[in-house]
């Protein structure tokens, strides 16, 4: 699946590996004298991590699918590594995570050499993902964002690879549809959201498969991949509905339809133009918000959100009609006022570009790192640098896919494919998330895919015309 041609950057002098290497040697030091600071999200990982540990996944199950379950897992292993080899389960955390980024790396070289990438392009794309300050806090953090930094790329790439076994000349479809269908369970277990997603994925392959395929080569490898992902989805819901009462991945889905009447009450208030001022600062500046604009960025603080949605759940506990009196209050707040919610919905979605950040995470860097990281250009400039280059290529690939969009395209333009699945994957992930509220750190499980495309671009403006990026296989 993703083979690696030896006779290309893992021979001789190569750019690509000096980019990983310089990013290991840097990974290498952070990881000793940094820290997270154990708060809000991390300390509930932790506490689920130690009881998986101490009385198994069962455990979890019965005392209520609060988390996903998959970082809880990866925790629990940290800490059963730390006490086989005496170490703190901190240490052994930091080897996995930064590990997690090595993969994504090697992911994402392949996934550029496919796309035909020049290797000096290369080498600066997994350069950059390497010493990203968004990236090392993720991965110095708590958070289980770091698990998806490798999946979300990963299954952006099995679903193109799958695509094309489908072509008449294609081969291991059916390796590849349960391939791809594990992959995105698997997502669906880091990010209960993913499930949503999985329906639009399912839809979107057989649509395209009509318009472009022969019948008898994508009918039953689809349907395999379908019966496979959600197999595993209704599975998992099933043990925990036996095990707990609640059919669901996470409660934390299940407290969504709460927070998304919250978020229709919060943007359908009344606004000014300083409202969505506001607004665009804390999508791009992110914590740099509460410095410039303190007073109106506190209108778009996830603890409005999440105070109106406790509220709202403690008023209808106990009451058997909450989920149709719920959904009565959502329609009615979005057709009384759609033009509000869209509005700043929309603002609000124009995060999604500005991943980048030095401030996000909850870490304690050495004072060496501090001192570069409050650098204006690493604190302010890199984040709007970073976030209009993401903007731009974004554009440019939606462009390429509006101008070439073809059966001819679909089955051999690779750039096409790549672009389509990371269009539907990326875009309704983080939409629906935007629907109630968009951190950035929701950003973190795209960031590879965003600097892949910004890669490919690159190429696209410049390279082009010197024969790189072919557009067929």
């Amino acid at each position: 699946m993703f083979k690696i041609n030896r006779n290309s950057f893992f021979t001789g002098f190569s750019p690509v590996w000096a980019a990983i290497l310089l990013s290991a040697l840097y990974w290498l030091y952070l990881m000793p004298i940094t820290f997270p600071l154990m708060v809000n999200d991390s300390l509930g990982y932790r506490d689920l991590g130690q009881r998986i540990m101490s009385h198994g996944v069962f455990s979890y199950l019965n005392g209520g699918v609060n988390r996903e379950p998959l970082y809880p897992c990866f925790l629990a292993l940290a800490m059963w590594l730390g006490k086989l080899v005496r170490m703190d389960y901190q240490l052994v955390q930091y080897v996995m995570q930064f590990t997690l980024l090595l993969a994504t790396q090697f992911i994402m070289v392949e996934v550029l050499r496919w796309l035909k990438i020049n290797k000096w392009i290369i080498a600066g794309t997994v350069l950059y993902f390497g010493f990203s300050p968004a990236v090392i806090g993720a991965a110095a953090s708590g958070w289980s964002e770091v698990l998806t930094f490798p999946l979300g790329i990963g299954v952006i790439f099995i679903l193109c690879q799958f695509w094309e076994a489908l072509a008449p000349d294609g081969k291991h479809r059916f390796k590849l549809a349960v391939t791809a269908a594990a992959l995105c369970f698997i997502m669906c277990l880091v990010k209960s959201v993913f499930e949503y997603v999985a329906i639009l994925l399912v839809v979107l392959l057989f649509v395209l498969a009509f318009l472009a395929l022969d019948r008898k080569r994508y009918l039953a490898p689809l349907i395999v991949f379908t019966l496979v992902l959600f197999g595993g989805i209704l599975s998992y819901k099933t043990a925990s509905y036996f095990a707990n009462g609640e059919f669901t991945l996470s409660q934390q889905s299940a407290f969504g339809k709460y927070a998304f009447y919250a978020s229709t009450v919060s943007k359908t208030r009344p606004f000014t133009m300083k409202d969505v001022k506001s607004g665009l600062l804390n999508a791009t500046g992110g914590s740099l918000c509460d410095r410039w604009d303190p007073e109106g960025c506190a209108r778009w603080k996830l603890t409005v959100v999440d105070g109106i949605a406790l509220e709202k759940q403690k008023e209808l506990a106990g009451r058997k009609d909450k989920e149709s009196v719920l959904g009565g209050l959502i329609v009615q707040n979005l057709t009384a006022h759609p033009f509000r919610f869209a509005a700043l919905y929309g603002t609000e979605l124009i995060g999604m570009f500005f991943w980048e950040s030095s401030r996000e995470g909850f870490v304690v860097f050495p004072a060496l790192v501090v001192r570069i990281l409050k650098n204006p250009f690493w604190e302010v400039w890199i984040i709007y640098i970073v976030g209009i280059l993401t903007l731009s290529a974004v554009a440019l690939g939606a462009g390429y896919c509006w101008r070439r969009f073809s059966k001819v395209s679909l089955l051999q333009d690779r750039a096409f494919i790549f672009l389509v699945f990371s269009g539907l994957v990326v875009f309704s992930f983080l939409g629906g998330t935007a629907l109630i509220f968009l951190l950035k750190r929701y950003v973190y499980p795209f960031v590879p895919v965003y600097l892949v495309i910004i890669g490919w671009a690159i190429q696209q403006v410049f390279l082009q015309k010197a024969g790189y990026g072919s557009e067929t296989k």
